[in-house]
């Protein structure tokens, strides 16, 4: 009679038990995960992405596994530099389990961050939701403990049998209390979180009026020097202007220069084919006069002055 009582309160307990979800991974869906961490392990994350796209992680009814190929997906666009990408897989994780922490000791630092809290309302909002469904849990476990006091008063079942099933179900309730302790004391820090973010959004508007004003400043300095580039560009214009007619004038004077030496070279010519002339001259005319004097020679008595010597050709 006892094991027939036990076996109806299994039948009861296993009645009330979630069913295991219908429709496990298809055919296609069985050795992607494998192969999918194995691409993994090699640095193929382009594989990996691919890889799911035979089977989406929607279609893989176990949410663990489903959570694994979330993380798989995630990891392998933060290899590819697309961390706005591994956003979306991080949040269908914190969908399927909010609790969901990976270990530091595992992963990146860039898989890490995907899991802090970008907004600490957004935290707070989600251990108030978090609690609420741990009070639902109290509330059904509680539930859940009257009815299975009722089915054991409705069924026959002995005190102590009901008792004990009595004490499971406040134990669980007792544990459902306590992870709702544990949410509101993390809703608490997640409000302090938000304080620091607003002191530290304060902060990062000062430093970001102040890096304006040093922009403005350095903006004002380049006006300045663009100023004084383009004086200076246009005295290089007029400095290069000068040194063209600079280069004219002396080109110029280096011509007339050229020309007054080939005209000194013409006169200095000329000047020895004169002084050639007179000298041939003076030469012919000494020896006419020597002609002349034997042709016309005075007897011995007689005194004829004696004519001056001849200009040699250097005189």
């Amino acid at each position: 009679m006892r094991r027939i009582r036990y076996g109806f309160l299994a039948l009861l307990l296993f009645g009330m038990t979630p069913a295991p979800a219908a429709g496990q991974s298809n055919a296609t869906c069985d050795l992607v995960l494998w192969r999918a961490q194995r691409q993994y392990d090699s640095s193929r994350f382009r594989d990996v992405i691919a890889q799911f796209e035979t089977c989406l992680p929607e279609n893989i009814a176990d949410p663990k596994e489903r959570i694994e190929a979330y993380k798989l997906l995630a990891l392998a666009w933060i290899g590819e530099e697309k961390s706005y990408m591994a956003r979306q897989y991080a949040e269908k994780i914190r969908e399927l389990d909010p609790l969901y922490e990976p270990e530091g000791a595992v992963f990146s630092r860039y898989y890490l961050e995907l899991f802090k809290p970008s907004d600490a309302k957004q935290e707070i909002a989600l251990a108030v939701e978090q609690r609420d469904l741990a009070l639902l849990r109290v509330e059904e476990e509680s539930t859940r403990a009257m009815e299975f006091e009722a089915l054991a008063a409705s069924a026959g079942l002995e005190a102590a049998e009901a008792d004990s099933l009595a004490r499971i179900a406040r134990f669980q309730a007792e544990q459902a209390r306590l992870q709702v302790d544990a949410l509101t004391a993390r809703a608490a820090l997640a409000r302090v979180e938000a304080r620091a973010a607003d002191s530290l959004r304060i902060d990062a508007t000062l430093r970001a009026s102040r890096a304006e004003a040093e922009a403005d400043s350095a903006e004002a300095l380049a006006a300045r020097a663009r100023q004084e580039l383009e004086d200076a560009a246009t005295q290089l214009e007029v400095a290069r202007a000068s040194e063209a007619i600079a280069a004219e004038t002396l080109a110029a004077a280096m011509l007339r220069a050229q020309q007054a030496e080939a005209a000194a070279q013409l006169a200095e010519q000329k000047l020895t084919i004169r002084r050639r002339r007179i000298a041939t001259a003076a030469v012919g005319a000494g020896i006419l006069g020597g002609v002349i004097a034997w042709i016309v020679k005075p007897g011995k008595d007689q005194n004829l002055p004696i004519p001056p010597p001849f200009p040699s050709p250097a005189n």
